[in-house]
């Protein structure tokens, strides 16, 4: 895109059977999962998210590097594959400032999660609470190895 504007698209899927334990199973929630949720707020073994972020560089520096974003979550979480159905999933936006220090990227971030209900034709609409956030450096990732 044009200097400073960043468009981020995300599709996640994961699928699992009955035996994969709770330590293992896919979660869904927080500042980099889904908007308005906790984090790990929901864990299943069939996951479906798609995103898409925004990020602009802010012309000004707060004495770091300072970045704006936005993004649009949809997406849910099932114990079963029998349990997948489109109608569950369940959407969450969010802004966040952001800046570029030395010891990794710092967000502060709100978000609210809502469902599209077709049972309600005056308010279509049903929000959740207001969720905030805030991280600094780089998310810990773990690799698994396997031994024989």
């Amino acid at each position: 895109m044009a200097d400073g504007h960043t468009l981020r698209p995300k599709i996640v899927l994961g699928v699992a059977d009955e035996t994969l334990p709770l330590s293992e199973q896919f979660s869904l929630g927080g500042q980099h999962s889904f908007f308005g949720y906790p984090e790990d707020n929901a864990r299943g073994r069939q996951l479906l998210l798609a995103s898409m972020e925004y990020q602009y560089q802010l012309p000004l520096r707060l004495f770091f590097d300072t970045y704006f974003k936005a993004r649009y979550d949809i997406g849910s979480i099932w114990l079963k594959p029998e349990e997948i159905r489109l109608e569950d999933l369940e959407h969450g936006i969010g802004v966040s400032l952001a800046f570029d220090t030395p010891v990794g990227p710092a967000e502060f971030s709100v978000g609210r999660s809502f469902v599209l209900r077709k049972d309600l034709l005056e308010r279509p609409v049903s929000w959740g609470p207001l969720s905030f956030y805030f991280s600094i450096g780089y998310p810990l990732t773990i690799h698994h190895q396997d031994s024989f």
